[in-house]
């Protein structure tokens, strides 16, 4: 089972629109998606903690190991 798998929903949703956006904060991705923006965070805690994004000044983007497909 790959990491990617893994992932739930929202996560896998996330993903997607980083790689469209950029670089968003937690708030303009839960508007975004129209999810609750308590989801979109703890979802973005685990998406940092798992090394698929980087948050910097409140600011959430890929991380290269996400983009290279390592993970």
């Amino acid at each position: 089972m790959t990491t990617q798998s893994r992932l739930s929903d929202l996560e896998r949703d996330i993903l997607s629109c980083l790689d469209i956006v950029g670089t968003t904060d937690a708030d303009d991705l839960a508007n975004i998606l129209g999810a609750s923006p308590r989801a979109v965070q703890d979802a973005l805690h685990r998406l940092d903690d798992a090394g698929h994004v980087l948050m910097r000044l409140g600011m959430y983007r890929l991380s290269e190991a996400h983009k290279a497909g390592r993970l």
